[in-house]
């Protein structure tokens, strides 16, 4: 056996084929990708590493078809240092300015537009390149439309300068303006008005605004007054109490606005103006009393503002005829009989739109000017013997109509002439006092009770109390167990007692009371009486006693 050593080597070149080919003269030479146009292979190595030189060469106007030719010569390499090579010419076909396409119209916009963005003549996508003998070329003409805003027309040209055809057409760029003005808002401003008038008279501050596409002086400044009056900076007018909005509003050229608000309060600290009348007097009406509104004394006196009264109330220093309230300050208060013999301080407040108050005090005189009407004797009536003759809303009333003599006394004194049935007359004699201490015992009433129903004593018609079972707890007192009625008696002719007789005793301890009760008739004279029986039972468990164990010594 022996050994030996062998050497594999690879001698054979790579195989590279060049193709020749035609290509827009739109590309650059120097960057265009030309490894679509050669095939390189190896026996060996899949990734065969290439290069190539390149030579360009520019025709002359007289070569119409092509502009240029560049000549290539690949070179192959593969891994084990074999090497290949093959030349290939690749032509640049020219193009006519019919190949080139214009850019659109376009839009920019301010401030700092761009017109480097705007688009540029292409031919197959790509801008015009030289090798294509074709010369690109533009003028602009500006047309200002407003402020900042402008239209730009430019011509674009090319010419091909070997044919010398030229080939024009316009792009329209607009350089719009769509940005609002900067507006500074003066400050919040508070006034205050004068004695004399509540207007105060402000002028317009002159604000500042700025425009990023068009110089300040061009700027239109207005102002707008609570959202309807327009004015210009600097203008002057008067401004109502309150607060008041101030739009500032700048305009541009192009009529891009912007606004900012502030706000003017106008105060009003002047308190009303009081004249009021040292006294008034005052006169009851026939009732005794009269109502003082506050706008009958403000019309005495003089309630003026600079500005606007919102209320004028008043108030009693202190509280009568039955009303406390009056004492708080409301548009009215009252005054009575109570009143006339007293010197009444009354309190007026006046309170302008902006809240600002003043007082004034004013003695008021109470006064009492009615007739006195003559007194009026009620008439004779009839009534039922259940109702009662000594109540005076029934049966009438002897007084004088009077607004505040108080101080006149009525009474009356009764002749009684009834029977025990209740029928009968009732004579009144009504007497009047008067403060001088006269008096008038003219009038005189006849009242007369009688039973109106025809009412006649039965002894069936009585309900008599049902015999019953309690437990030994409950009380037998009438009030709880119940007493008889007669529900025909409407006047309470019937009068009814009881008496219980001695206490039985059942075997199962049961205790037993039997009670008698009597109804009289006091106009019959009639009596008839009923037993009830009442049992009372014990409730409580019974218990048995019985003798304790006991323990025997013998």
């Amino acid at each position: 056996m022996c050994w030996t050593q062998i050497l594999v080597e690879d001698k054979l070149k790579p195989v590279i084929t060049c193709i020749a080919d035609t290509i827009s003269c739109a590309n650059d030479p120097f960057t265009f990708d030309y490894t679509p146009f050669v095939q390189i292979s190896d026996n060996c190595d899949p990734d065969v590493d290439s290069y190539y030189d390149l030579t360009l060469s520019l025709f002359d106007c007289s070569n119409t078809r092509y502009s240029a030719v560049v000549h290539l010569k690949w070179t192959a390499i593969d891994n084990y240092g074999n090497t290949n090579s093959c030349i290939q010419d690749i032509y640049f076909k020219k193009a006519s300015v019919d190949s080139v396409s214009f850019p659109a119209n376009d839009t920019v916009y301010c401030p700092n537009p761009d017109l480097s963005g705007t688009g540029v003549p292409l031919m197959f996508g790509d801008t015009v390149s030289h090798l294509c003998n074709l010369i690109v070329t533009h003028a602009d003409d500006s047309i200002i439309v407003c402020g900042g805003m402008m239209k730009i027309r430019r011509l674009w040209s090319v010419m091909d300068w070997c044919t010398q055809a030229i080939r024009s057409q316009t792009q329209e760029i607009l350089v719009s303006d769509t940005t609002r003005p900067d507006v500074i808002c003066p400050r919040d401003t508070i006034l205050f008005s004068g004695y004399a008038s509540c207007k105060v008279n402000y002028t317009i501050p002159v604000f500042k605004a700025s425009d990023a596409c068009s110089p300040s002086n061009l700027l239109i400044l207005v102002v707008r007054l609570d959202s309807s009056i327009l004015l210009r900076p600097g203008q002057s007018i008067l401004l109502d109490s309150g607060k008041h909005s101030l739009n500032y509003i700048a305009i541009d050229p192009c009529g891009n606005s912007d606004t900012c608000t502030s706000y003017i309060w106008v105060k009003d600290r002047i308190t009303p103006s009081l004249v009021c009348p040292p006294a008034l007097v005052v006169s009851l009406d026939p009732r005794g009393q009269v109502i003082l509104s506050a706008e009958h004394v403000a019309s005495r006196g003089l309630v003026t503002d600079n500005c606007c009264i919102d209320t004028v109330l008043i108030r009693r220093m202190t509280a009568s005829c039955g009303y406390p309230q009056d004492t708080l300050y409301s548009d009215e208060v009252h005054f009575c009989c109570e009143d006339i013999r007293d010197t009444i301080m009354l309190v007026l407040k006046a309170t302008d739109c902006s809240g600002n108050m003043n007082f004034c005090m004013i003695q008021i005189y109470v006064q009492d000017k009615n007739p006195v009407a003559p007194p009026s004797c009620p008439n004779d009536i009839t009534i039922s013997c259940s109702v009662d003759y000594t109540d005076l809303g029934e049966t009438g009333n002897y007084y004088v109509v009077t607004s505040c003599l108080d101080s006149i006394a009525s009474t009356f004194r009764d002749s009684l002439a009834i029977d025990s049935c209740k029928n009968g007359e009732v004579y009144r004699k009504f007497y009047l006092t008067y403060p001088d201490g006269s008096s008038d015992s003219s009038c005189t009433q006849i009242i007369s009770i009688s039973i109106l129903n025809n009412y006649r004593f039965s002894p069936s018609d009585i309900i008599w109390p049902r015999d019953t079972i309690v437990p030994e707890c409950v009380s037998h007192n009438p009030n709880a167990l119940g007493f008889p009625k007669d529900p025909l008696d409407s006047c309470g002719t019937v009068y009814f007692s009881y008496s219980d007789l001695q206490l039985q005793f059942t075997a199962d301890s049961c205790e037993i009371t039997d009670r008698v009760w009597s109804a009289y008739s006091a106009c019959t004279k009639q009596t008839v009486k009923d037993t009830q029986r009442i049992i009372s039972v014990s409730l409580k468990r019974s218990k048995l006693s019985v003798a304790r164990d006991r323990k025997s010594v013998v």
